[in-house]
């Protein structure tokens, strides 16, 4: 469990090192000046680090963007799904340090936390250089079957658990929050045009599977 655990932590913390911010470098589907290359954020990484939760890296300085419309709206909807998705685990992650007993738990969830709160400051960039809402519409996810938000009640009732009894309903629902989140990623890469989108949302499968092995270990 202990090896699993630190080689998917390693994983988050190495796949971002040198990333810059999403508004110092081109959005995807743009083009920029020389000095910029160095500089395109890479999202669905985490930011450098040395220890689970860490800043990003400081950005190298940007070129002139290009803004270019190449993205449909497959591309458009999950950014925007993902940035929901997202805030859905946030509120999830952020109840493990006061309510769970194990350490490791502890730290994995400090981890997948920091590596996708700069997920979304990537996404919510991209968005706004293409002049899109960084939020999805209130029938996106019934357009889809309801079948990539996690239910609010599921959410809140993790609230008044501690202990093992948290731990085990944690698990369960985030396993299936995951598991959401890679057909979202899967769906992108069958429909979106966009390059670097369909990119992101490999990583996403990649990470969130990774995460699912794990999490199904804890539940042992």
């Amino acid at each position: 469990m202990k090896r699993l655990l630190v080689a998917l932590i390693a994983t988050l913390a190495l796949a971002g090192c040198g990333t810059a911010g999403p508004d110092q470098g081109a959005p995807p589907g743009t083009s920029a000046g020389p000095d910029a290359t160095a500089a395109s954020a890479t999202p669905g990484a985490s930011p450098a680090a040395s220890a689970p939760v860490a800043e990003p890296t400081p950005a190298a300085p940007a070129g002139t963007v290009d803004p270019g419309k190449v993205y449909n709206d497959a591309d458009v909807l999950f950014l925007q799904m993902m940035i929901a998705q997202d805030g859905q685990a946030a509120e999830m992650l952020q109840l493990v340090p006061s309510r769970a007993a194990r350490a490791e738990l502890k730290t994995m969830a400090a981890a997948i936390a920091s590596t996708q709160a700069h997920d979304v400051t990537v996404m919510r960039g991209w968005l706004r250089q293409w002049g899109q809402p960084t939020s999805v519409g209130k029938n996106a996810h019934a357009s889809h079957g309801d079948l990539h938000a996690t239910r609010p009640e599921d959410i809140a009732a993790l609230r008044p658990l501690s202990g093992k009894e948290f731990e085990t309903r944690f698990l369960s629902t985030l396993i299936g929050h995951q598991h959401n989140a890679i057909d979202m990623a899967r769906t992108e890469v069958k429909d979106g045009l966009n390059p670097q989108v369909k990119a992101l949302a490999k990583r996403f499968d990649n990470a969130r599977t990774d995460q699912i092995a794990l999490l199904l270990r804890m539940m042992e």
